[in-house]
């Protein structure tokens, strides 16, 4: 209880933290603590008084069975007799446990689940403070994963996997050997370089394989094809955290906009909860301004797109 109390005192200037630093999802976060923190002020009396009134029921009965223990320890004929009230006394503290966790088993989920997911926008933020690109300036990172990339005919690539309301981005990082003396790695030096990025539009899940191995960690393979970036058509990720389904529904809400809806963001500064206005829907040009050619497929995400023809970019205003 004493964690849970911590815990719980601690959301609310993790949050704050979190949307200071430009992380704009979860809306919900700042009610969801207010919430959890009055539900467990609440929980945490009962807890206590239920624990106090369990306390002295077992401690007259302990006194029972101190009793016979003593008794047993002169007569060893009434041992049988003491085992038994032993036995008894345990499976009356644990039924007391249950009881008192049970008043706040399930406020104690929610705050576990809400702290898991603060942590988790926590370590997306640190990892883009240390990655080798830039988000544009209006992208947002939302979720981020171990992986190695699969490139066809060589070794796999160690790396993160991020995702943003605008792109899918893989980062190698990856500590490679640059000696070796009889085989055995001397000296070695971490690698870190952007290898591809996406829009979040083009985008599409070909295929899903979850490898079962015995004695190993199981795979998650993605097989994605990859449209309007830069890099290959075709990719195969092993993701190291999360699952492919998990995967599979993000990508499919960031490729319909699921993650640029103004339902879905808040307005970082001073008001850290005021959910933020519609915006304004983008243009998205058809035609080049310059030689009136039709341009190539805008995709959600993209900021801009070359003319195929005359070589002019064109941005989405």
């Amino acid at each position: 209880m004493g964690d849970l109390t911590n815990t719980v005192s601690g959301l609310d200037n993790q949050v704050h933290e979190l949307r200071s630093r430009g992380y704009i999802f979860e809306p919900a976060w700042e009610t969801q603590v207010s919430d959890l923190q009055s539900q467990w002020d609440e929980r945490h009396q009962e807890a206590q008084t239920l624990l106090r009134r369990e306390r002295r029921t077992l401690e007259s009965t302990l006194r029972t069975v101190e009793d016979a223990v003593e008794r047993a320890a002169r007569n060893y004929s009434l041992v049988d007799s003491a085992d038994n009230g032993v036995n008894a006394l345990e499976r009356r503290a644990r039924d007391a446990q249950r009881r008192v966790e049970g008043t706040y088993d399930q406020t104690a989920k929610e705050i576990s689940q809400l702290h898991a997911e603060i942590a988790r926008a926590h370590s997306l933020l640190e990892l883009l403070d240390g990655a080798s690109f830039r988000l544009y300036p209006d992208e947002h990172g939302y979720r981020v994963s171990k992986a190695d990339w699969q490139p066809k005919g060589n070794e796999p690539i160690e790396g993160l996997l991020f995702l943003t309301d605008s792109r899918l981005i893989f980062e190698q990082r990856q500590e490679v050997a640059t000696k070796k003396f009889l085989f055995v790695t001397t000296e070695k030096k971490m690698v870190q370089e952007l290898l591809w990025h996406a829009p979040v539009g083009g985008v599409e899940v070909l295929e899903m394989e979850d490898q079962k191995r015995f004695m190993r960690r199981n795979k998650e393979l993605l097989v994605l094809r990859l449209e309007g970036g830069e890099g290959p058509p075709e990719i195969t990720i092993n993701l190291k955290e999360g699952t492919n389904e998990e995967w599979r529904r993000l990508l499919q809400r960031a490729r319909d906009g699921g993650l640029s809806r103004p339902e879905e963001m808040v307005v970082t500064g001073e008001s850290t909860s005021e959910v933020s206005s519609a915006p304004e829907p983008a243009s998205i040009p058809t035609e080049c301004p310059n030689c009136d050619a039709p341009l190539p497929t805008f995709y959600q995400g993209m900021h801009q797109v070359t003319c195929e023809y005359c070589g002019t970019t064109v941005s989405v205003e």
